[in-house]
């Protein structure tokens, strides 16, 4: 079992982190009382910081602090506490249609995933809310293997339900497709991408510029498609350090749709695609968006929008990797008072003669 811990440093412009937990509160006497804990590391003022804690029991509460500390001093955060799912309830079949999921005889508890439950669904299965409302649920959602869940559909309030209140966990192939039930939404579930897997963010003439924000972090190894139409658009509001698989937009109906990064780190530490329908905004002032170890990868008439200074390691345009060196809005795909600098350019190459 996952728990996704998210906080924030209110003063004193840098410290370092520890988060400790434990079935009981230990105090703040020191973070040696505590059974568990993990080293942040370092976090700033105004700005949230998350991390994951694994291998926890089902069914069972756990209390927790934050506890942080530089040169001036150190602080405890309040306590808090969190209650883990029992074990998951998985959907296997897709008996009742569009809206597979509230079809008891699909799950192995004979019932559509309620209270403190985790819903699974299973690898190539695809479960459906459209129709109508399902009800709520805390214990996390995880989608197999080519699982897909579709939202919405039909017009019905609560059907956005099915994607539970706990952290969101995608494996490699996994599909989330948002129609009228996930019109204008706020992920405020953490995302855990255990492979590459996409988000509809529209789907045909569905959800015309409706926005989706991630609020709730992203960490994983897997990369993230978003896949937009109808000027829809996708907000990443949290910085992202755990998430190192990259984001790349798609757009398969070929239509216009929006990216916006509106924190630092919003991308993790993995590359960036943005293709020809899309637009990427960087909000104003933020100058580490995307990693300075990743590369930028723009398509056709992608144009990024921002005003700081952005450092990549490598930018790529329609597939030719460009020379290192800084870009700026004179740039016929640049726009914004911003000042793009590339670290890496195409290597020089070296030849070797057999004789």
């Amino acid at each position: 079992t996952l728990f996704r811990s998210r906080g924030e440093l209110l003063s004193g412009g840098a410290a370092l982190a520890v988060i400790c937990w434990g079935t009981t509160d230990a105090g703040t006497s020191g973070t040696g009382a505590w059974p568990n804990r993990v080293t942040i590391g370092a976090v700033y003022s105004g700005q949230a910081f998350s991390t994951n804690i694994s291998g926890l029991s089902q069914s069972t509460t756990y209390h927790y602090r934050v506890y942080a500390v530089n040169a001036a001093g150190e602080d405890w955060s309040e306590a808090a506490s969190f209650t883990t799912p029992g074990p998951a309830n998985v959907i296997t079949g897709t008996s009742g249609g569009n809206d597979s999921w509230n079809t008891g005889a699909n799950w192995t508890y004979g019932h559509a995933p309620t209270g403190t439950e985790a819903a699974v669904v299973q690898a190539g299965v695809t479960a459906k809310v459209n129709n109508a409302a399902t009800v709520v649920y805390s214990g996390g959602l995880t989608l197999g293997i080519n699982a897909t869940l579709q939202v919405g559909s039909g017009i019905a309030t609560g059907n956005s339900n099915a994607l539970g209140s706990g952290a969101i966990v995608m494996n490699s192939g996994s599909v989330i497709i948002s129609s009228y039930g996930l019109g204008t939404y706020t992920f405020t579930q953490p995302f855990v991408l255990a492979g590459n897997a996409t988000i509809w963010g529209a789907i045909s003439n569905v959800n015309n510029n409706t926005t989706k924000t991630f609020t709730g972090g992203i960490s994983g190894s897997g990369r993230l498609t978003y896949t937009g139409a109808n000027n829809s658009t996708c907000v990443i509001s949290t910085r992202n350090p755990s998430w190192t698989g990259g984001f790349q937009s798609a757009d398969p109906e070929n239509e216009k749709h929006q990216v916006k990064a509106a924190a630092n780190g919003a991308f993790g530490t993995g590359d960036v695609k943005i293709n020809q329908n899309c637009s990427l905004q960087i909000q104003a002032g933020l100058g580490d968006a995307i990693g300075n170890s990743a590369a930028l990868h723009l398509t056709g008439a992608s144009s990024p929008t921002f005003s700081a200074k952005l450092v990549l390691n490598q930018l790529w345009i329609d597939g030719i990797q460009q020379p290192a060196g800084d870009y700026n809005s004179s740039e016929t795909w640049l726009n914004g008072s911003g000042i793009l600098t590339v670290l890496r350019g195409p290597a020089v190459p070296t030849l070797i003669l057999f004789r």
